[in-house]
């Protein structure tokens, strides 16, 4: 009996209102019953979450993977990229439909939704116009064909933002209601207290600790959880009905958080090698242009590039110039600190930021890099090895430039000196009296 209580909301309640006058009796059963309403009305709110917030997430990802075979397609040529896209492709219609099949009732949900699936359209013909070349890098279309297409991907990815903002914005008011249903429901429980005799007000305050206080952890928790707040946890270990419901909440907020993570991380890594992509090597240089002004400590970029690295494109495949990105990008991750950011930039170029390093030092990890690539074994395919070299560029922050656009300008310029002293060497980006040099 002790058990069947300690799992069962309802044996406590029973109990409870077993020791209240008869004269309260009615008065408790309503209140029972407005238990059980804000119970079953937080619980309807939850599966709105998951009906509504977890195809938009689902959708965001698609939409973001879609975009990786083309890319692919652009630097390998490969024709699975075409079949990669299809399926991709495949796999976000049928998610759009899901997404519109789902319960939104406001015409702004309706109009964002059909907003972002329009993009998509729009995405995929210009993603499709890429995969219809036979050599998209060499095609001057190609350049404005993929900037429309990631156009369209981001404005499909906004208004389904939009949507989910709208989506919390309608769960918000659910739970606002609810809230307000729990407070007055408090309000009724605590007067039949103050009716009570002395055991009647002792039955009370047990029922409304175990009961009455859970249901504004949950409405709190609830709350959160509408304002976007995944990491708020519902602390009720309880094996009866709200702990289980409490269970449900923790379980359904973590897997939101988890989906928003990984499309976070997957928004700003390279598909190929896992280092950071354009979008997060962005996100880490405006994040050290900040730290740098704040605390006047210096930090260093360095862009490199694989030297004739179409000839292995040509001459061994793409496969092998796949696996040698690869490996250069496992160099260049083993060669810097933790501290440091390692990006590809974009085909066979990649950057490096270094905190807190000045340029002497910068050149000194530079010329380890450069060493550890010439003395790399890469093999083709056939076993066959290859030598490669790379050449780098580096500029220093403030010396060389102050914002991204200067600081990038500045270690290209050193980029194409080393390219242009003969390969496989480090330049350095300086300004001497006003003049820019080269060392």
């Amino acid at each position: 009996m002790i058990r069947f209580m300690r799992e069962s909301l309802i044996a406590k309640i029973a109990t409870g209102m077993s020791l209240i006058l008869l004269s309260l009796l009615v008065l408790a059963g309503a209140a029972l019953i407005g238990i059980q309403s804000m119970v079953g009305r937080i619980t309807d709110v939850v599966h709105e979450i998951s009906e509504e917030v977890e195809p938009i997430i689902l959708l965001q990802t698609s939409l973001r993977k879609a975009v990786a075979p083309v890319t692919d397609y652009l630097v390998n040529g490969s024709p699975s990229g075409r079949e990669n896209f299809a399926r991709a492709s495949a796999g976000i219609e049928q998610a759009f439909k899901k997404a519109m099949a789902a319960h939104y009732d406001l015409d702004p949900e309706r109009a964002s939704i059909l907003s972002a699936y329009g993009g998509w359209r729009r995405a995929h013909q210009s993603a499709s116009a890429i995969l219809a070349l036979d050599n998209p890098a060499e095609n001057s279309t190609t350049p404005s064909a993929l900037a429309t297409m990631d156009s369209h991907i981001d404005r499909a990815i906004d208004f389904l933002g939009e949507l989910q903002e709208q989506a919390y914005g309608e769960i918000h008011g659910e739970f606002v209601a609810a809230r307000a249903a729990g407070d007055r429901l408090f309000r009724i429980v605590s007067f039949l207290v103050a009716l009570g005799f002395l055991i009647a007000v002792a039955a009370s305050a047990v029922l409304a600790r175990s009961i009455l206080m859970r249901l504004k952890v949950l409405t709190r928790a609830a709350q959160a959880i509408s304002e976007g707040d995944f990491k708020y946890p519902v602390s009720l270990t309880s094996n009866d009905e709200l702990g289980r419901l409490a269970r449900a909440f923790n379980t359904m907020a973590a897997e939101i958080d988890k989906s928003q993570q990984a499309l976070q991380e997957m928004s700003i890594h390279d598909p190929l090698t896992g280092l950071y992509n354009r979008r997060g090597f962005d996100q880490r240089i405006q994040e050290e242009l900040q730290r740098s002004g704040r605390y006047r400590s210096p930090f260093a970029l360095l862009v490199l590039d694989l030297d004739h690295f179409k000839n292995v494109n040509d001459t061994r495949g793409h496969p092998a110039g796949d696996r040698v990105l690869q490996e250069i990008a496992d160099i260049a991750r083993k060669t810097a600190r933790l501290s440091d950011h390692v990006a590809r930039y974009g085909g066979e170029e990649f950057a490096i930021v270094l905190p807190e390093t000045d340029r002497q030092r910068a050149l000194e990890f530079a010329r380890r890099l450069l060493a550890a690539v010439a003395g790399h074994p890469f093999l083709a395919s056939d076993g066959d090895p290859l030598r490669l070299t790379i050449s780098i560029g580096v500029a220093s922050n403030p010396e060389d430039g102050d914002s991204q656009r200067k600081l990038v300008q500045a270690a290209d310029s050193a980029l194409y000196a080393a390219k242009h002293a003969g390969r496989n060497c480090v330049r350095a980006f300086g300004r001497e009296q006003g003049t820019e040099t080269l060392q």
